[in-house]
């Protein structure tokens, strides 16, 4: 796991982290996390375990959160990520890469998350005043 310079700048070292989530009793996505060490000391250590990474970078008005971009990718799974998840290697899952970036274009926050794909729903409200949106709905990027 690393930031690429298509992700945007580097803001110095970074902190790893990797949590798991579960629904109804069962392992549901495992989060590997890249946040930049002056980020992660702004935030209290209470509320990494506890809260939702996209919510605390949200909230923490003094980070500057001026974009979000990810892209989502149905894979087979790895070995690692099906005994994580609790499924079978090479049963379906979706990938995602979340980037976190400043106005700056520095990367506040990388998420790599790995989701089981028997409980993923896509429900998404498209801007029909910019018609390049609607082009999202079939899959085509933008550029």
């Amino acid at each position: 796991m690393r930031i690429t310079a298509e992700d945007g700048l580097s803001l110095g070292p970074y902190q790893y982290m990797k949590r798991g989530f579960a629904r109804n009793g069962r392992p549901f996505i495992v989060g590997e996390y890249l946040v930049a060490k002056r980020v992660h000391e702004t935030i209290p250590d209470r509320l990494w375990a506890s809260e939702l990474i996209s919510s605390l970078m949200y909230d923490t008005k003094e980070l500057g959160l001026a974009g979000v971009r990810q892209t989502f990718r149905v894979v087979s799974s790895m070995p690692q990520e099906a005994s994580e998840l609790a499924i079978q290697v090479h049963d379906p899952v979706v990938r995602v890469r979340r980037i976190f970036q400043n106005d700056r274009r520095e990367v506040l926050c990388l998420a790599q998350l790995v989701y089981r794909t028997d409980g993923v729903v896509f429900d998404i409200n498209i801007d029909v005043e910019d018609r390049n949106r609607l082009f999202e709905l079939a899959g085509i990027p933008e550029s």
